[in-house]
C-alpha cells in the first residue's frame, strides 16, 4: 500500500489524532483517545488492530514513548473487544507504564488521561480476576492495579512544577480515592 493510500486508513487517522492532541495538549481529547473502550478506538478497532503496520506507523509518526502508549492502548482495546480480560489488563498496565514516562515530563493537562486509564485498569482488573477465578487461577490483578496506581500517584506527587495551577500534584486526590476503592474491594 502506498503512503498516500495509508493516509486514509483508520490507523493513520487514529495516530494523527494522537499527534494533534499531544501537540495541542488537549487532555480531554487525549483521555477519549486512550479510553480502553472509547468510541474513537472502537469505531474502527478491527481495522486498526489487524493493520500490519501498527507498530511501524506508531514509531514513524509518534515520539518515544508515545508510540508504545498508542500500540499498547490498541492492543488492550482489541483484547477487551474479544472479552480477553486478562490480556486486556496486561496491555493496559503496559500502556499506563509507558504513559507514566510521558506524563513525568508534562504538566497537569495529562491528569484526565491518568484518571481514565486508571479507572479502566480497575474495571479490567475486576473482570480479569473473575476470569482467573473461573480458570481456577489466583486472582491477583486487583493487587497489581494497586501497585500501578501507586506508581501513578508517585508521578503526580513528585511534580516539581512551580505553577500550582499547572502541577500534576492535583492528581493525587483522585488516585488516592481510587486506591481506597481498591483496598476496600
Amino acid at each position: 500500500m502506498s503512503w498516500a493510500a495509508k493516509k486514509h486508513t483508520p490507523l493513520y487517522r487514529y495516530i494523527s489524532k494522537l499527534v494533534a492532541v499531544q501537540t495541542n495538549k488537549d487532555g480531554g481529547s487525549l483521555s477519549e483517545c486512550l479510553c480502553v473502550d472509547s468510541k474513537v478506538t472502537m469505531k474502527h478497532l478491527s481495522a486498526i488492530a489487524s493493520d500490519f503496520d501498527l507498530e511501524k506507523m506508531a514509531r514513524d509518526r509518534l515520539k518515544v514513548p508515545w508510540d508504545d502508549v498508542a500500540v499498547k492502548h490498541i492492543r488492550a482495546s482489541d483484547a477487551l473487544s474479544k472479552r480477553k480480560f486478562v490480556e486486556a489488563f496486561d496491555h493496559q498496565v503496559a500502556m499506563i507504564q509507558a504513559f507514566c514516562r510521558v506524563a513525568s515530563a508534562e504538566t497537569r493537562w495529562v491528569l484526565q488521561t491518568f484518571y481514565t486509564s486508571c479507572q479502566d485498569l480497575y474495571d479490567l482488573a475486576i473482570a480479569a480476576d473473575e476470569q482467573l477465578v473461573r480458570r481456577d487461577e489466583k486472582p491477583l490483578k486487583l493487587e497489581e492495579t494497586a501497585r500501578i496506581a501507586n506508581r501513578v500517584f508517585s508521578v503526580c506527587i513528585n511534580d516539581r512544577e512551580d505553577n500550582v495551577k499547572a502541577s500534576r500534584q492535583w492528581g493525587t486526590y483522585y488516585i488516592a480515592n481510587l486506591l481506597f476503592k481498591i483496598y476496600f474491594r
